[in-house]
């Protein structure tokens, strides 16, 4: 579905039309742990970072976004905060690092939800359970799953 080969740019028309950014990008299961840290906490991209001053002033207007667990809890913080700034009404977060056979079907199932009009929170609790049902036993013990939340509308 999503490869690692997925690169990214200031540049890019991607990013161009920011208000797509933080939600096609960022979100897909490859890209959504792609992009380390910039220095203000924002994302480090092929040609410089994105930084959280330019996805708070990105006036987005999607639905949702996704932000990857970092190893910094802070880190996911100021994303959060500044996506939120920058207009996006409901984030779905990823607390720690999980397991990418989890997260490429909840992330599907997620946006799935999304795109039928749920709530963020209905798309999260909907996608949470097709995917443990997908990836079967290992995914059914909650330190697989409780990582994910929603911050935005309930």
């Amino acid at each position: 579905m999503f490869r690692s080969s997925f690169s990214f740019s200031r540049s890019s028309s991607c990013f161009r039309s920011c208000s797509s950014f933080a939600f096609a990008c960022v979100s897909s299961a490859e890209a959504f742990c792609a992009f380390p840290a910039s220095a203000d906490g924002g994302f480090q991209l092929a040609d410089g970072a994105l930084t959280l001053g330019d996805l708070a002033a990105a006036a987005t207007s999607a639905r949702g976004a996704a932000i990857a667990g970092a190893k910094d809890p802070t880190v996911s913080q100021a994303r959060v905060s500044a996506l939120r700034a920058g207009g996006a009404r409901d984030i779905l977060v990823e607390a720690w690092p999980a397991a990418t056979a989890l997260r490429e079907p909840l992330l599907l199932h997620f946006w799935e939800g999304l795109n039928r009009r749920y709530s963020a929170s209905r798309s999260l609790s909907e996608a949470r359970t097709l995917a443990v049902r997908e990836v079967g036993e290992p995914a059914r013990l909650p330190g697989a799953w409780s990582g994910y939340f929603v911050s935005g509308r309930p």
